[in-house]
């Protein structure tokens, strides 16, 4: 379409805004459409809500493009944080269509980084940010401390064998944040191990659900929210945590990993700017 026509489309009402949300469990197609709008093959439900106007602070950070989104708490794509939000990122792609048209451009990419509810039982808000937001995170110098400062099992830095750590096993029931599992279900380790470690499982989308352990007993495990597609007789990975430490800690005893170790064991812990050390 020529600009002259985007135009005349804006100002007689005949442009809709589209937005697909997706993880890996789905896409969801939304519009602020009346009816069903199909185009490029999917087809956009209205939404009961409303998609805010972009908010821009005008000084071209890259965090300047807010799209606030309200929906009815009941309406899926709400639903998905209840309790505990998607294990990863919703993506979102808001694009621009005319009616009569069989294209519509994308104008803005991003993500769910904000979930509220107004009111039990009410509106749920959404703050979607810009993909350029995510430009500015700092990436961070070297960090001194005497305790790892790698992400563990990270590929790249960690290096433990995230596979040869997990145990897998079936759940026997579940309440709330705690998953009640058959005795040895922690294998040759101490299940006490577990603790800061994370359990995963399938939920009924197929994404992948993830909650870190805060607590362990020889039959159970206790995570940091509620469990929610997790039936008994359900399959469920656990991996251990790590302490951070070198010699005598995790990093030694647990995954035998000391030459990956990323702090610094020999840290001073003297400041060299006190008389006391002279």
């Amino acid at each position: 379409m020529t600009h002259a026509l985007v135009s005349a489309s804006r100002a007689d009402g005949n442009s809709v805004l589209l937005f697909e949300f997706s993880y890996s469990g789905g896409t969801f197609y939304r519009s602020n459409a009346v009816r069903q709008i199909t185009v490029l093959g999917n087809t956009y439900e209205p939404m009961v809500g409303q998609a805010g106007d972009i908010e821009s602070r005008g000084d071209l950070e890259p965090d300047g493009q807010i799209i606030p989104f309200d929906l009815l708490i009941t309406d899926e794509i709400a639903q998905l944080f209840v309790g505990y939000p998607p294990s990863e990122p919703v993506n979102v792609e808001a694009r621009e269509y005319h009616i009569g048209q069989t294209e519509a451009p994308t104008f803005w990419l991003g993500e769910v980084t904000d979930f509220q509810v107004k009111e039990a039982g009410g509106d749920a808000n959404l703050k979607l940010s810009p993909i350029t937001e995510f430009f500015a995170d700092d990436l961070g110098d070297e960090t001194w401390t005497v305790e790892c400062r790698h992400t563990h099992y990270d590929p790249e830095t960690c290096k433990v064998d995230k596979a040869a750590f997990t145990e897998t096993t079936t759940a026997v029931s579940v309440s709330d944040n705690i998953v009640t599992l058959p005795s040895g279900w922690n294998g040759s380790r101490p299940f006490l191990k577990f603790i800061t470690g994370q359990a995963s499982w399938t939920n009924s989308a197929g994404a992948i659900e993830l909650r870190r352990i805060t607590d362990a007993t020889a039959t159970s495990v206790t995570l940091t929210t509620a469990v929610r597609d997790l039936d008994p007789g359900q399959s469920i990975s656990l991996i251990p945590g790590c302490n951070k430490q070198s010699y005598g800690g995790d990093c030694q005893n647990l995954f035998t990993n000391l030459p990956n170790f990323g702090g610094h064991p020999w840290l001073s812990n003297l400041n060299p700017s006190s008389e006391d050390i002279f």
